[in-house]
């Protein structure tokens, strides 16, 4: 089995959560909820039998949000997976009971009438294109900088919306105001952290070309193609936030001196390092691909 860049970070990203569940954060640092964790009782964590599960490290009420918008996050795709598979099993449906009914008649007419309703669906919003007469036509920002294709108006309609989506849960229920920067960059590390390691199952289930989400939803490989290329930005932008919202958080408390010691002295912090750091290689390579072509 051949193990590609995106199912390496996916598992990476995976025992990372796992180390972070077990060993919570490093002891006198700021959890998510931005107090130190030896006051976490003081605060209104859980406590007696939740306490006894969880050991000294018990889930904070921001850590519960974090774990309630990553069911969120997992039921939305659920959702947008059984639309899919539904309307998929209508169409075969339509396409059975025509064959039927057509196969031994040769007078009837009802399927020669269009359905303007859905035909106005595909011509101005599945299969129209986002500007006027540009259609998966390749886009670049420069010579070195290339998007991709241009969606559809459906696909762009789709991709803002998860845009959307992402950048509501980063800022959701966090306290912006607070006179305390570790508390602000502590809770904005672990959602940042959160979404980025959750993104990263539809990430890798849609860059394979032996998706079964193609069968079963009849999606094209180019469309998973293009909202995989998406959600990897997405996910590149997340583990940035998230990498320097723990940097900057360090160096307010301990001085940028303690930043390069801490990530030598902790194999977990080190690996998250190199996990951001692989993020930047797509790029890096597509740079290189250019100059090598001219």
């Amino acid at each position: 089995m051949v193990l590609s860049l995106p199912s390496i970070l996916a598992v990476v990203g995976t025992l990372a959560v796992r180390a972070t569940a077990q060993h919570g954060p490093p002891s006198g640092t700021p959890t998510t909820n931005g107090t130190a964790s030896n006051s976490t009782a003081a605060k209104g964590a859980p406590s007696g039998s939740a306490a006894a599960a969880h050991g000294p490290h018990a889930p904070t009420p921001a850590d519960m949000l974090n774990e309630e918008i990553r069911d969120w996050i997992l039921y939305t795709w659920a959702a947008i997976l059984v639309v899919l598979i539904v309307h998929r099993g209508g169409l075969f449906m339509v396409q059975y009971i025509r064959t039927v009914a057509c196969l031994n008649n040769d007078t009837q007419h009802y399927f020669r009438r269009a359905n303007r309703t859905y035909g106005s669906f595909k011509r101005y919003l599945f299969d129209s294109p986002l500007f006027r007469l540009r259609h998966n036509r390749e886009f670049k920002l420069s010579s070195a900088i290339n998007i991709g294709t241009l969606p559809t108006r459906f696909q762009a309609i789709f991709i803002v919306g998860f845009l959307i989506m992402n950048a509501t849960y980063c800022g959701y229920s966090i306290d912006w105001f607070n006179p305390k920067t570790s508390i602000v960059l502590g809770q904005l590390r672990n959602r940042t952290g959160v979404l980025a390691t959750i993104n990263m199952i539809p990430l890798v289930i849609l860059a394979g070309r032996n998706n079964p989400l193609i069968k079963w939803t009849g999606i094209t490989f180019d469309t998973y193609n293009l909202i995989h290329r998406w959600l990897g930005r997405i996910v590149v932008l997340e583990a940035i936030v998230h990498t320097f919202a723990y940097l900057v958080n360090k160096a307010n408390n301990a001085g940028w001196a303690s930043v390069p010691k801490s990530l030598a002295n902790s194999q977990f912090l080190y690996t998250g390092l190199i996990v951001c750091a692989s993020f930047l290689l797509p790029s890096l390579r597509g740079k290189s691909r250019e100059k090598m072509i001219r």
